[in-house]
């Protein structure tokens, strides 16, 4: 043999560390193929493991341990070294029982572990005190057993008794089809277990349940600080971690039912999860289980290369559907979290497969519970059935690059959709943090309207506000190709009119060089008026297909009934470019005025209308103020083409009484045909509105590129 010579039942097996003397099973007395001997075997084996003793394993050995618990029975204080020279010669049949109580080294290499009966197999225990490291490698294992099984009390001494594991490497193994019949369902448990250094890492994982990781912290642990700050660093790298559509957890585990499904789940300062596969994590009718690809409570996280494929929990109106799960690891570290070059997919027919519904596929994007410093999302593939994006975008430094999102369509009934949304963050002494949120050069293409049972009672937009003028935020939105259903704003602004008023959003947001192709069978509006300053909204191409008749589109949007003591502000901009191809009604919406102004404003503006066989420019300049009754409008503009007079200079008030001065219609006179252009002002419809109205003979806007340069100041 190359690796394993042998002579007089001593064998010398080689490893990382050149040739060891190991004893092999058949020579202890131990024998192979007959279930009869396995608590014979056990014994054997577990004497001279107690003792010191090398093992290899030459044949296939039934085992069985008449022990449930850890104690000085199994107790083994020298290291455990089990070697085979492959996983088909060397073969371990367990029964059931706890195996080794370990406290020093152990290392398992190239052996097949059997474990397929209904008595859960321990084969690592770990009882405090105890330092260890282990090394799991090269192995073959299957059925009922949990590897390694970490107790520690809770609100355990560490500083008066040493324990934990050094460095735990689990690698090169194949697992097949395990879960335990019993405890806590986890295949590798060490929970409130200081992990040194973990490898995970070019395993092959085919059906597990419920967590085949777990290195988490109980809540309340009085350890939590010290745990954490001894678990440094994870890698799970290069596994391919695949559930089969023909595995049923539940039914494995005997109806019941884990709170997580996932890889793994750990608590610690870093992690880099890379070249991993994670591939049809799924359970049924499971309300109070959520299912991840991993859960990580981790200071700094690096997920890099990965393929995240069909992980779903098919129960109805199941609410935890993160893909990216990743709760706060020491609130006093810096918390990081990089996404590159993954795919994020899930299949339609997932569902059909299941015979269940499609909205169950419907995943979220961007749920963090506690804020984080940076997190970057970069050359990244989504080709999701359902995705939404949470609007609760809690970073102080966001940056969502280069990403290509495609998706049959998002979710309207439980969740608000925004690619961007601004929350207020303040430091202990109450001063608001500087923050900074990026969402540039990316494909997002949403291929159908939404979806869900109460459709169109939550808004979507691309931009939303939730803060106020006290913030330090800036948002770069930029250089992206958007296509979507239903869009309601591009900026957006939830918060009262009055709190908007007296508190403007002031944010420092550059939209600028987008795409932007939307359809929407009501209203659509640019931009809510509540953003007190536009610097920075140019070079943008937006196309908007407004489909139901009465509808159109609003360059700032103001509520239909509003607070008579209300004081509402218009934006401040300079040059503002409202580009976009629009299809709809007669009316392109510019100034909403059904509220009094909060002070007064000139606004200029030149608007150039690109036809089939017609061009159009022309300039409007007023000026906008209130009299403590009602707002005026006072006209100063000339037309810009012909120098002909725009509408009657004078001033007028728009008292929303039928028949009087309602709205302020910019109306465009002979436009087919012709290159001579003619303004004038009509009040004749009743909403209070300064209005862009085409006009006899082309009564509608049909899919008409139009350019309006706006600049608003007080």
């Amino acid at each position: 043999m190359d690796k394993n010579e042998i002579t007089s039942g001593v064998v010398n097996t080689e490893n990382e560390i050149g040739l060891i003397s190991s004893t092999s099973c058949r020579t202890l007395g131990m024998i192979p193929n007959d279930d009869k001997k396995a608590a014979g075997n056990y014994t054997l084996l577990l004497k001279a493991i107690k003792q010191g003793t090398r093992i290899f394993v030459d044949d296939s050995y039934y085992l069985e341990s008449p022990y449930s618990i850890a104690d000085s029975n199994n107790r083994v204080d020298y290291n455990i070294s089990i070697i085979g020279a492959n996983e088909v010669q060397g073969k371990f049949i367990c029964l059931g029982g706890r195996f080794f109580n370990c406290k020093g080294n152990v290392e398992i290499e190239n052996i097949s572990i059997e474990c397929k009966t209904t008595r859960l197999t321990y084969l690592i225990s770990l009882v405090a005190p105890y330092r260890t490291k282990i090394k799991i490698k090269n192995n073959y294992i299957t059925g009922n057993i949990r590897v390694v099984d970490s107790s520690i009390p809770i609100n355990y001494d560490f500083l008066s008794n040493d324990c934990g594991i050094s460095e735990l490497n689990i690698e090169n193994n194949d697992f097949f089809d395990v879960y335990n019949s019993g405890g806590s369902r986890v295949i590798f448990r060490l929970s409130d277990t200081p992990v040194t250094l973990s490898y995970i890492r070019n395993n092959k994982v085919t059906n597990f349940s419920y967590i085949f990781y777990n290195n988490g912290i109980t809540n309340g642990n009085t350890s939590t600080d010290y745990i954490y700050g001894k678990c440094n660093k994870l890698y799970i790298e290069g596994n391919k971690v695949v559930i089969d559509d023909s595995y049923d957890a539940v039914v494995i585990n005997g109806g019941f039912k884990a709170t997580y499904f996932c890889f793994c789940l750990t608590e610690l300062y870093s992690c880099e999860c890379k070249n991993n596969i994670f591939d049809g994590i799924h359970i049924f009718d499971a309300p109070e289980t959520v299912v991840y690809d991993n859960y990580f409570s981790v200071s700094e996280l690096i997920y890099e290369n990965n393929t995240w494929k069909n992980n779903v929990n098919f129960t109805p109106g199941i609410q935890n559907v993160d893909i990216m799960k990743s709760k706060t690891g020491n609130v006093t570290d810096t918390l990081i979290r990089i996404y590159r070059k993954n795919n994020y997919i899930v299949e339609p027919n997932y569902a059909d497969r299941f015979g269940k519904d499609r909205f169950m596929l419907r995943k979220q994007i961007n749920t963090y519970q506690e804020w984080m410093d940076q997190v970057i999302v970069e050359d990244n593939f989504f080709d999701i059935y359902i995705l939404s994006f949470n609007r609760l975008t809690m970073m102080k430094q966001y940056i969502f690059n280069k990403n290509t999102v495609k998706t049959y369509t998002v979710e309207n009934n439980v969740n608000t959709q925004a690619l961007i949304g601004i929350h207020e963050y303040k430091d202990t002494n109450g001063d608001t943090i500087p923050r900074q949120m990026v969402f540039t050069n990316n494909i997002v293409i949403i291929e159908n309207p939404p979806v869900g049972e109460e459709f169109g009672t939550k808004e979507s937009s691309l931009v939303c506000n939730y803060s106020g003028n006290g913030d330090k935020v800036t948002v770069i939105f930029e250089n992206n190709y958007i296509k979507t259903y239903e869009l309601k704003y591009i900026l957006s602004d939830e918060r009262s009119d009055k709190l908007s008023t007296y508190n403007p959003c002031l944010a420092n947001i550059k939209f600028n060089g987008n795409t932007i192709i939307n359809e929407k069978g009501t209203s659509t509006y640019i931009s809510n008026k509540k953003f007190k300053r536009l610097y920075n909204f140019k070079n943008n191409h937006i196309e908007t297909l407004v489909k139901n008749k009465g509808n159109s589109l609003f360059i700032f949007y103001e509520q239909s009934k509003v607070d008579a003591s209300t004081r509402f502000t218009l934006p401040l901009c300079m040059d503002l470019e409202i580009d976009f191809k629009y299809n709809g009604d007669q009316w392109l919406r510019l100034i909403p005025l059904k509220g009094l102004l909060d002070e007064t404003y000139k606004v200029s503006m030149n608007v150039k209308i690109l036809g089939l066989t017609t061009f159009e420019e022309f300039d409007v300049s007023f000026t906008l103020r209130n009299d403590g009754m009602y707002n005026i409008i006072d006209c100063m503009g000339m037309d810009k083409k012909s120098s002909e007079t725009q509408y009657t200079q004078k001033s007028y008030i728009l008292d929303g009484s039928s028949g009087v001065y309602n709205n302020f219609f910019i109306q465009q006179l002979n436009m087919k045909g012709t290159n001579t252009v003619n303004v004038n002002v009509s009040n004749t419809y009743t909403s209070k509105e300064i209005i862009l109205s085409s006009f006899s003979p082309r009564i509608k806007f049909d899919e008409d590129q139009v350019k309006i340069t706006m600049t608003i100041t007080s």
